[in-house]
């Protein structure tokens, strides 16, 4: 099939004679316009008006004969029985237009023996036909790609419906042949085995990661740069307080304690308490208990009480800026609501949070005995003017009482926080812990899924990840370890090579992979909530750590297979070993209490041994 294509270009037929007359007729118009304005509406018995729109009438349609852009022309093949269109072009802004078209199109019957076509255009602005053209019959086509277009001369006359000659013509009209058909032969050349390289595209924990946004301000719902899922969990966060992340149990709970239904009227009204923390009980039975429910139960009714307190003061000074005040006040009820917040948040607060917020609100997170103001609370006195020498009358004093009340009521927060940090040295709580560890083993029990679908993604199937067996007492060390050191572990430590023997006998790929999910999924919450101390502190941790060495040892051990020698297999494998790792370092966290054989012996020997505590990060 060979490829065909028609330029030309439509152009009024006496171009330059139209410009002329459109130029004269615009100073006719001016020059009947002047007359209109100078009061000479008439001369000789003509109407000026009625001369001034025969005039802009004449201007219309020679400016419109000029108009040659936007009119679509038609190629037509002129056939004895029924005529073939050939294709269609649009102009350009002067009149230039482009049509393609094959053999195929052209040709009739079976054989299709017509070897030119009879050609000729109909040229339309809309759908309004304004005329068509002469046939040009049998139409010498080229035979060449590369040969120069050849021109259809004379030009193409358009004529109008009643077949007299038109204001256009279709000029420099060419045509090419741009393809021929023809398949290119190229030279056959002999098969010669090349080196195949693989390249590891999968992608690891190095080269992704998550993108995690913390609000700390109402969200904007018509925020258009993220998706729908994303602005409802924001706001689901700010409403509730807390993230949710499948955990459809603690989304209820915490539902039902953030609206306190009323009856009102007959009808059941719910009562939302804004901006305040609300405890989150997840699978694992843990919340806020201990000395952090206490400390966050002081520091609630202390928000309670000093809301409206600080609502109440008013400036001893005259001059104080209103702005000022207001943007004082709003400073020191958000930063009191946040440090709530924090010291409810499940899981324990975050120590260097809470610093911060002490920090800010009274300049230090340190105990002392002095009496200065300092921090947010000391530009709040300066602003309003909250100062011994500026009181005078009763209510002047009770203002200033407030806002000392007010200052105490953080100190005393302060204090106690300090006396909750020196008791967390004992040893991690077990309700705020165990928050943390249900996310820790989720997350494990995420991580084997991934493994999974990496392992599918390199085509080593469920099929081959039971046959394949993992012989860990063949690991290869890494270059550059010392001669006693095995592989090197998430802690930052090495596994001894004259332990190796400890990791008998081999398993399976699919063994091992299973073992670490049901750890993740059902063992170890099953652990940590009917053991308690004991089984988390003992049961869990240990075997967190033997899988984790064994997982870290099977992403070093030389198996026969390509497909797990993978590096993104073998780094999703280090991976999952060190979210083992963390779970393992939760865990020790918890102090467990002594048994009643271990208590006697102890007593009976006189050496009450001092157990050593973990202290929270600061």
């Amino acid at each position: 099939m060979k490829i065909y294509r028609i330029r030309g270009q439509v152009s009024p037929v006496q171009e330059n004679n139209i410009k002329t007359e459109v130029q004269t007729l615009k100073n006719s118009i001016k020059e009947v316009e002047t007359k209109i304005k100078s009061g000479n509406s008439s001369k000789g018995g003509i109407n000026l008006e009625t001369q001034l729109g025969e005039l802009k009438g004449k201007l219309r349609a020679a400016q419109a004969t000029l108009v040659v852009a936007g009119l679509r022309v038609e190629m037509w093949d002129n056939d004895e029985r029924l005529d073939d269109r050939l294709g269609a072009g649009k102009t350009d802004s002067v009149g230039l237009f482009e049509i393609k078209f094959t053999d195929e199109d052209f040709r009739q019957g079976f054989l299709g023996l017509k070897w030119t076509p009879n050609i000729f255009f109909n040229v339309y602005q809309g759908r309004e036909l304004l005329g068509f053209s002469e046939t040009r019959e049998n139409l010498t086509l080229p035979s060449e790609v590369e040969e120069p277009p050849l021109p259809l001369n004379p030009a193409f006359v358009i004529f109008n419906e009643d077949e007299t000659p038109s204001d256009y013509i279709i000029a420099n009209v060419t045509i090419d042949l741009i393809d021929d058909g023809k398949v290119e032969e190229r030279p056959r050349q002999d098969y010669q085995e090349q080196p195949i390289t693989v390249y590891d595209i999968l992608p690891t924990a190095n080269s992704t990661f998550k993108l995690t946004t913390q609000t700390s301000s109402l969200t904007n719902i018509d925020n258009n740069n993220g998706s729908l899922e994303q602005m409802l969990n924001s706001v689901l966060s700010e409403v509730l307080g807390q993230n949710f992340k499948g955990d459809p149990k603690a989304f209820v709970n915490t539902l039902n304690q953030s609206f306190t239904p009323k009856q009102t009227n007959g009808r059941t009204e719910y009562e939302w308490s804004p901006r305040t923390y609300v405890g989150v009980q997840n699978d694992l039975g843990g919340t806020v208990s201990g000395a952090q429910a206490s400390l966050y139960h002081r520091a609630k009714i202390a928000l309670k009480d000093a809301m409206p307190l600080l609502d109440k003061l008013y400036s001893l000074n005259r001059a104080a800026d209103r702005q000022n005040m207001e943007a004082m006040r709003a400073i020191i009820r958000t930063e009191m609501i946040e440090l709530v917040n924090e010291l409810g948040a499940s899981g324990g607060p975050r120590v260097q949070r809470v610093d911060n917020l002490f920090q800010v609100l009274i300049g230090s997170a340190e105990d002392d005995d002095s009496d200065e103001i300092r921090g947010q609370l000391k530009n709040l006195a300066d602003v309003y003017g909250l100062t011994c020498d500026r009181v005078n009358t009763v209510d002047e004093e009770q203002n200033y009482g407030n806002f000392l009340i007010i200052r105490d009521y953080l100190v005393s927060l302060r204090g106690s926080w300090n006396d909750y940090i020196e008791d967390s040295e004992s040893g991690a709580f077990v309700g705020p812990q165990l928050v943390l560890l249900s996310q820790a083993l989720s997350t494990i029990a995420e991580s084997v899924q991934d493994v999974y679908r990496i392992m599918d993604m390199v085509f080593l199937g469920a099929a081959d990840r039971q046959a394949i067996s993992i012989d860990f007492k063949t690991v290869k060390s890494p270059s550059g370890m010392p001669i006693d050191e095995a592989f090197p572990l998430p802690d930052g430590t090495a596994y001894l090579k004259k332990d190796l023997a400890k990791l008998v006998p081999p398993m399976t790929v699919e063994g091992l992979l299973t073992w670490a999910w049901r750890f993740g999924a059902e063992e170890g919450p099953a652990l940590a909530k009917a053991g308690g101390k004991l089984g988390i502190a003992e049961a869990l941790a240990e075997t967190a750590e033997k899988l984790m060495i064994l997982v870290q040892a099977a992403s070093f051990t030389p198996v026969r297979n390509t497909a797990f020698r993978r590096e993104g297999v073998l780094r999703a494998l280090r991976d999952l070993s060190f979210q083992l790792y963390q779970v393992k370092e939760l865990a020790k966290q918890i102090i467990p209490p002594s048994t009643n054989n271990q208590a006697t012996e102890q007593l009976s020997t006189g050496k009450i041994s001092s157990l050593k505590r973990i202290a929270p990060s600061r």
